[in-house]
Order: C-alpha cells, then structure tokens, then sequence
C-alpha cells in the first residue's frame, strides 16, 4: 500500500483500484495526481474526478506548454494562416480576424482577446440538464493533461487555471446536450466561461456565479489569447473523460460477474469442466482462458470440485458459455482501455503544434509552409502549425459501443441463469418450498425490464450524425451520447446481476439446509454470506425487490 499510493506519480492501476476501495474519502481527497502528459490513466481520472484528489503539473510538462504558445505566436509573426488564431473557426475558417493591427502589440493582443472571449461565449449552446460534477471533473482532468503534450498552443496560465479549478473544487456547470462527438466544442466552452469568470460552478454541491467562487478562492480569471478559446473548447476532453470514469467501473464490473456467475455455478451444482485448462487449450480464444482460469480460482474450495453422480454433464448454455463472453468481454475492455490510455496522453488539437520540427529535406511547398522558424521575445522557436483531424474519436468510440452490446449479452447470460436457478428441474430445489413470502423465485419481468433496457442502450448511435457549419462538418460519432449509454448499460448489468445473486443466495441456502456441510469456495462464501445477511436485515414485511436492492449494494 505505502508504495502504491506514491503522491508524485499514482503509476500503478491494480494497486490504485485497492487503495481507492479500502481507503477512506478523506484520504483519497489528499492524494495528488502529477500530469506530465503522457502517463495518465482512467483510474487517476476517477481519483481526482470522484473522489477530490489534487493534481500537479510536472514543470517539463508546463514548459511544453508554453514553448508550444510560443510556436503560435511565432507562426503569428509570419502571417501564416491559422485556424482560430487569426482566421474563423467552423464555416468562417477562410475569414482572416485581426487584420490591420499587426504594427501595435497592445491593439493586437486587445483584439485577440475578444476575439477569444466572443469566440467561447458565442459557442455555449448547450441545453439540458446539468452534467454530473464528477464527468466535468475529468473533462478537465483529461483536457489539462492532453494540453501538457504542448501541442494546443494554449498560453501556460490556461493550463495553470485548469489545475486551479481542480484544485480549489470549482466545477463549471456544464448543459449535457450539444455535441456529435468530433471535439465537444458546445461543451467544453462552459469550462472557458468559468475561466474568465462567467457563468455558473458547483463549489460544495451549490450552484454560485463563477466571478464570486473565483474570488473566494482568490484565483484570478483568465484572459484567453491567441489560440486559446480554441484550445479550450475543441477536443474531446468531455467525451473522453466520462469513458475514463465509466472504464473504471467496467473493470470492476468484470470482476464481480465473474463472482456471481462462480455463486450461481454452485447454486445449480454445476459441471466444472467447461474451466478446465486443458477443454479450454482446445480453443485457446484471447482471453478465454484467463477468465476461466480467474473464475475457477474464485471457486477453490467449492464442493465442485468433488465427484456428484447427480450433477448434470451438460448445463444450460448460459452457464456453459459464460467463460467464453467474459472472456470475450475482458478482451474489449483490454482494446477500450488501451485507446483512451492513448486518447488521454495525446493530443486532439487542430491545428496541432508541434515542437522542434522542421521540413523533411526536399519537402514540397504543400508540406513546407506549415512549419515556422523565428523568434518570440528573443527565444528561440522552432516548430510547426499543422491543420489536422485529430478531434476524431472513432478508434475508441466505437470501442465503447461494442462494449454495450457485449454487456447486453453479459445481463442476458445473467438473466438466463437466474431464470434456470429458479427452475427445480436444474436445480433440484423449490424456491417456494418453504420460503416465505418475500421469495424471489418470480423475479422475471423485473428481469425482462433490465434487460429491455439494457437492449435499448445498445443500439448504435454513432453515425447518426447531420451536417453543419454549412456542411463542412458533416461526419461526427456520438461519443459523448455513446459513453452515456455504455454508463447506463453497466449500471444495468449491475441490476441484473444483483437479481441473479439473490436467487442464488437463496438456492444456495436451501442447499446448506440440505447439506449443512456443503463447501463453498472461498470468495464466494463470502459474497452468498453478506448478501444473505444483508437480504435478512431488511426490515418487515421482508419486499423481494429489497433483496435484489440489498444484493446490489453488496455488488457495487
């Protein structure tokens, strides 16, 4: 533990998921995240969005920064044309701004800065609901860290108000509704206007103007300049963000199917064999054998591993199959993961800068005029200003939408389980017989209701996407509206498997009043354990869905 919760790095994510589990929240709040913009994880995202962890930035990380404003500034000074810096955004990309001032510094940076202002203001065309603190937190944790690569352009005071934001547990409120997922641009803007202090934050679950929680925690607004609304608004921080949050909980939901579907494989008395290592070599899929082989393990111990002449050789394919889709599962999580590892340690800009580069040896004018040598106040610039698509999110949207169908098969499976548990010709056991009247052996269309809706957060939403900007922005993918529903789809998942574990608890109870010396396996005693006390405590008239809410808590 001393050496998993290092407050200058947080590197290591198994030994992160333990401490966030068993330390308590005040701890955690003191913890502190350092962005260097290359190593961040979903899981540092979830400890400073979730549970108030502070953030640093490393300082070779904020000279990225500023070296990379310096590129803009520089490319500025040789009048190249530059999306939203000197030229409109969207369908006014060919609309040349600040012309006519470039002989007087003070005009120009006057100008440019209410070109900045307007430019944040004009795109806060949010509507809806307010956005859960939380995901706005790691939208700015997640753009923070992609802007310390040093490709935004942005000023390093921008980059510092982000960390002060964080820090000092100012949220802007930020309206769910406006993006298509090709950079949150509607989105992010409300997280300028707090900058400057306009609009409205969260500070302690209270909604207040942003110029009033700026002063008490006496932080200065901002003044965007040069490419700065730009780089605050145009990536894809809140979409990206939300997933990193919803990828924390997917891996624990991964963990806990597993241990429910060990519990239901001892309440039905089931076959083993479909985890033995050697079946499972005969079809080595990725990740098949691991997820076997971690569901065998949560069942050492179990009374399964000894010989039952009344035990079926075929169970039903929702217990058969079940290593196969978690395995399944645990692969496209594995690809979801890596993605937004990539997207969270990346940057998203367009333009993009990049540092210290310079034309290939024979570039051709197309390819030569995007780079830029000079000076910016005696320093020293190299670089290059570079139009590009890097607000695409496809490569792990997509990802996150399969994830939903997969846990749509996973809640099935679950359902289907618990239907056959409920079932005496699978089991052996009545439910009914002698339960009282809080038995949840008529579950089913609580069970058809999640799964329904869990089907409904499955439908691809992706390319529903219509033109704008006078149809140059005509492609998008719905990330943010994707990441939701793969959020409500786990959370479901959650529901329907805590249906299954208590049906199971009961089976298994009758079970023991059979067999008072039935073993269980080691982590699933513990689990039927709890669930069966906490189902008990319920106070009267013991209600069947209180048992499957009392089997959820203990899940989550």
């Amino acid at each position: 533990m001393k050496n998993a919760m290092k407050p200058r790095g947080l590197r290591l994510p198994r030994a992160l998921a333990l401490c966030c589990a068993v330390m308590p929240a005040w701890a955690l709040a003191q913890q502190t995240v350092r962005l260097d913009g290359a190593s961040l994880t979903y899981e540092q995202v979830a400890l400073v969005a979730r549970s108030g962890a502070k953030v640093e930035i490393a300082p070779e990380a904020r000279r990225r920064v500023a070296r990379g404003h310096d590129v803009v500034l520089a490319a500025a000074q040789a009048d190249m044309p530059i999306y939203g810096l000197n030229r409109g955004v969207g369908a006014a990309r060919q609309v040349a701004v600040l012309e006519g001032q470039r002989e007087n510094a003070a005009d120009v940076r006057k100008s440019s800065e209410a070109f900045n202002r307007n430019l944040l203001i004009s795109h806060s065309r949010a509507t809806g609901p307010a956005t859960d603190a939380a995901i706005v937190r790691a939208a700015l944790t997640a753009r923070l860290n992609t802007a310390l690569t040093g490709a935004s352009g942005m000023q390093a005071e921008i980059a510092d108000m982000y960390a002060a934001l964080l820090n000092a547990g100012i949220t802007p409120v930020v309206p769910r509704d406006a993006s298509v997922g090709e950079a949150d641009i509607f989105l992010l803007s409300y997280t300028g206007l707090a900058m400057m202090g306009l609009g409205e934050v969260l500070v302690d679950g209270r909604r207040v103007p942003a110029a009033q929680a700026l002063r008490a925690a006496g932080i200065a607004p901002v003044r965007p300049f040069a490419k700065d609304a730009l780089a605050i608004m145009s990536s894809n921080a809140y979409s990206a963000g939300h997933a990193a949050l919803v990828a924390y909980d997917l891996g624990r939901l991964l963990d806990r199917a597993d241990l429910v579907f060990a519990a239901s494989l001892e309440a039905l008395n089931g076959n083993v064999a479909p985890l033995l290592p050697d079946s499972v070599a005969a079809r080595p899929f990725p990740g098949h054998r691991e997820a076997a082989g971690r569901i065998a393990a949560l069942l050492d111990g179990s009374y399964l591993w000894k010989k039952d002449p009344a035990r079926f050789s075929q169970d039903p394919l929702s217990f058969r199959t079940t290593p196969q889709l978690h395995g399944a599962l645990r692969q496209q999580f594995q690809t979801l993961t890596a993605h937004l590892r990539t997207q969270l340690n990346a940057s998203d800009d367009n333009p993009v800068i990049l540092l210290d580069v310079t034309p290939a040896e024979g570039a051709r004018e197309q390819e030569a005029r995007y780079y830029v040598k000079g000076t910016v106040e005696g320093r020293p610039v190299t670089g290059a200003v570079v139009p590009t698509a890097h607000f695409e999110p496809v490569g792990w949207a997509l990802d996150a939408q399969a994830m939903a169908v997969g846990l749509s098969h996973l809640s099935n499976h679950s359902m289907q389980r618990a239907n056959r548990l409920a079932t005496k010709d699978f089991t052996g056991i009545d439910l009914l017989d002698g339960q009282p009247p809080g038995s949840l052996a008529g579950f089913w269309k609580t069970a058809n209701v999640l799964q329904t809706r869990i089907y409904a957060e499955t439908v691809p939403v992706s390319s529903l996407v219509q033109p704008s900007a006078r149809d140059i922005e005509d492609v998008g993918t719905q990330a943010p509206l994707v990441v939701e529903r793969l959020d409500h789809a786990a959370e479901l998942a959650y529901r329907m498997l805590a249906v299954e574990l208590a049906v199971a608890a009961q089976v298994v109870e009758q079970r023991q009043r059979q067999h008072p010396d039935l073993a269980l396996g080691r982590a699933t005693a513990a689990l039927l354990g709890d669930t069966r006390k906490a189902m008990a405590a319920q106070p009267a008239p013991r209600l069947p869905g209180g048992d499957i809410d009392a089997a959820y808590l203990k899940l989550r």
